[in-house]
């Protein structure tokens, strides 16, 4: 006589724990944040700002914004172009004016995002002294 083996009884899926989780419980999106560092160079055919991350990245197409240290005016830049993983650059065609000296990273951009799905770290921070 054969004998049939019982199978164990099926249990739910445990509940996920991810970003959506933490933050419907009030906690903070869990989700690592990359720094960055900005080093601005004159060259022949304009400025350029290269911006080195903390960590490798996935690099889309971002165009964050240059912010007037005098006005609060905001200069939106030109398309980055990648280097590779933690460097990108945005070139201006012509010297870009002393006065802008401010870049802001936006809040969760998602066109540059680590490997863990967290973000660069928003807000705005100084490239250069002001005049």
């Amino acid at each position: 006589m054969a004998s049939t083996p019982k199978t164990a009884p099926r249990r739910p899926p445990a509940p996920r724990k991810g970003p959506k989780a933490a933050m419907a419980a009030g906690l903070p999106d869990p989700r690592p944040l990359t720094g960055y560092s900005v080093e601005v160079t004159e060259e022949v055919q304009g400025t350029r700002l290269t911006v080195k991350l903390g960590q490798r990245c996935v690099v889309r197409a971002p165009r964050w914004a240059l912010i007037s240290s005098e006005t609060g005016e905001r200069l939106t830049t030109p398309p980055a172009a990648v280097v590779d993983g933690t460097t990108f650059y945005f070139q201006f065609d012509s010297e870009l004016p002393r006065a802008f000296n401010f870049i802001a990273a936006p809040y969760q951009d998602p066109q540059v995002q680590n490997f863990q799905g967290g973000y660069v770290a928003p807000g705005a921070q100084w490239f250069r002294a002001p005049s």
